[in-house]
């Protein structure tokens, strides 16, 4: 995979965050960012 190299990183990064602030839930995309934002705009349309 194109970014292999970079999954421990962002785990780790991941796990600090959620560390920091305990979050209830957290939403993963496996389509990108740009997707994130809009599924979030489209949520407060509801």
């Amino acid at each position: 995979p194109k970014r292999a190299d970079v999954i421990i990183s962002g785990a780790c990064l991941i796990k600090r965050i959620m560390t920091f602030f305990h979050p209830v839930e957290v939403i993963v995309s496996d389509q990108g960012v740009r997707y994130g934002l809009l599924y979030e705009r489209l949520d407060r349309l509801k």
